[in-house]
């Protein structure tokens, strides 16, 4: 009887053993608190989020997520607060083109992600970890943190080109008088040659560049992710492909009807040659190409009805690379205002006048309500 109680305990502690080995394989599919996921920003994005979430410990922060934090060149992370297993990146809007689908994460830390692949990876130049004799462990990482001391991933982030040498520019960010980082701000972090970067700890509207309070520029509007050189902001891509502007003009008061010039630049860095497509997409989701790939930086865009609207600038090389930006703009409706509008000039821009011949210019205007319906033109 002793010996038949006996099998049947081993018996039990066998299952047991199954049992733990099976759900230790199940935990190992989760990332761990305080395990970092890296990805390689190198689609195009400006900014990119995690949102990590599992159906037993709801999500790591509300929809996008939270804004990771640069760690060099396009290479971002984020430190991980619980055990997730499924992830999203994603440029802080959502939809089509702005985020990946659902991920699953591979379970381990210093695992990057490489957004234009779409596929997972080690990522070599994550810290590592080493046992002491005591059985602690201990974390190195030859990588220093591009972010400035202390400074959270939420916040907006801004790059500053350093023209005048300062030894360490500050960034003095601000909403109020009563909201603020304090003067003159946050020593900032050298990301690359004479390039420095900041992250406040929340989203601020203004922001001042300094030499530790001495030497400032004026008062800027903060653009997030953007850079200043001392008399512009510019979108800040580190790519092969790099985007320098993209523009639509007139941005505001647009009208159905009206002419609105949209216009990008982007070059290579090895010097291979680049192509620009561009198309625009209406609240209702239906996208219309507006000028295919080609050569061309410069197209016309004519609106025919008021509403939302979003232009994407497409970007492609010989070299295989591709980028793209996204701008919003807003049509109004013009059947009630009672300013003149002018919608469109032919010739545009009157650049095909010619000296010593008869040119016909033909106006297109709009507005005018008021009352009696008429547009004199002059």
């Amino acid at each position: 009887m002793a010996k038949k109680q006996h099998k049947f305990l081993c018996l039990v502690l066998c299952l047991a053993l199954v049992f733990s080995a099976v759900l230790a394989g199940t935990v190992s599919a989760f990332a761990a608190a305080g395990d970092t996921v890296y990805v390689r920003l190198n689609n195009g994005w400006s900014n990119v989020y995690c949102y990590m979430w599992s159906d037993s410990l709801g999500n790591n922060a509300a929809w996008p997520g939270v804004k990771m934090t640069l760690v060099k060149d396009n290479v971002y992370s984020y430190k991980l607060t619980k055990a997730f297993d499924k992830v999203i990146f994603d440029n802080g809007s959502g939809g089509n083109d702005n985020q990946t689908t659902d991920l699953t994460y591979p379970g381990k830390s210093g695992q990057i992600y490489d957004l234009k692949a779409g596929t997972w990876s080690a990522y070599a130049d994550a810290p590592q970890e080493t046992t002491s004799a005591g059985g602690s462990t201990a974390t190195t990482s030859a990588v220093q943190p591009t972010t400035s001391g202390g400074s959270s991933s939420t916040g907006t982030t801004v790059y500053y080109k350093n023209n005048d040498n300062w030894s360490t520019p500050y960034c003095y960010m601000w909403n109020s008088n009563s909201d603020n980082n304090g003067w003159p701000g946050k020593a900032m972090t050298k990301v690359d040659d004479d390039v420095w970067m900041y992250t406040a700890t929340k989203t601020y509207a203004n922001c001042i560049f300094s030499n530790n309070g001495q030497s400032q520029t004026t008062d800027l509007t903060a653009h997030d992710g953007q850079i200043y050189d001392g008399s512009t902001w510019k979108v800040y891509d580190t790519s092969d492909l790099r985007v320098s502007s993209y523009t639509a003009d007139p941005s505001s008061d647009i009208y159905p009807g009206m002419d609105v010039t949209l216009s990008a630049e982007a070059k290579n860095v090895n010097g291979a040659t680049v192509y620009y497509k561009f198309s625009v997409t209406n609240a209702g989701g239906g996208t219309s190409v507006i000028s295919n790939f080609s050569t061309a930086k410069t197209v016309t865009w004519t609106p025919s009805v008021a509403g939302s609207y979003t232009i994407k600038y497409d970007f492609m090389d010989t070299a295989g690379n591709e980028n793209s930006r996204t701008l919003a703009l807003t049509v109004a409706d013009d059947s009630s205002v009672t300013k003149p509008i002018i919608k469109s000039v032919t010739p545009a821009n009157l650049n095909l006048i010619k000296a010593g011949v008869a040119n016909t210019v033909t106006v297109t205007a709009g507005g005018g309500k008021t009352g009696t319906n008429l547009l004199f033109y002059k």
